[in-house]
């Protein structure tokens, strides 16, 4: 097929989308007991995510929303380190919150820019739906690798949080200090 009768061939912006997606379930079109799909979800732009909610930049990778992942990610550190054990564990609520919230529109606008390219480039069916494929889809060593750290971050925090509770009983309250020795603590 000529380059000028590729654009002919004209691609159903479903099958994009399913493509996009990458996996059969998620890329149902159909609601779900009375839930949109994802497909749905990411068509329109809105929607809460109660992936992004629990996994937090976890879910941002294996979604392959990296800009977005970076962001969280950041908001995570600066919560878990800069702000304070405790503080930080509170900001992260509301962060996980405004990551679930704001899931959908930010993956509806990247398969926007996909749909976008797809439909400026020259290209055949088959190349389209490879392109929304690689585009989108999901990557899940990033994601348990992103995990992973995450868990690592959260260990250090517990384990900087019992050192400062250790010190600070040590210097500002030595009875108490005083009464776990005895008790063999």
């Amino acid at each position: 097929m000529e380059r000028s009768q590729r654009r002919d061939a004209r691609l159903d912006e479903d099958a994009l989308f399913r493509a996009y997606i990458g996996s059969e379930q998620a890329a149902d079109s159909r609601l779900h007991e009375g839930a949109p799909s994802m497909m749905l979800r990411v068509r329109r732009g809105w929607g809460f995510s109660f992936a992004s909610l629990f996994l937090g930049p976890a879910y941002w990778v294996y979604r392959k929303c990296y800009g977005g992942a970076l962001l969280l990610a950041a908001g995570y550190i600066l919560g878990l380190f800069a702000a304070g054990e405790l503080l930080g564990s509170l900001m992260l609520v509301p962060l996980n919150v405004i990551a679930a919230t704001a899931f959908f529109p930010v993956h509806h606008h990247r398969a926007e820019r996909m749909l976008r390219h797809v439909s400026a480039a020259n290209l055949t069916p088959d190349e389209a739906l490879g392109y929304a494929a690689r585009f989108g889809g999901v990557n899940t060593g990033a994601a348990a690798l992103v995990l992973f750290v995450l868990v690592l971050a959260y260990a250090g925090a517990f384990a900087l949080l019992c050192h400062d509770v250790s010190l600070f009983v040590h210097v500002f309250h030595p009875e108490i200090e005083a009464r776990f020795m005895m008790m063999g603590m």
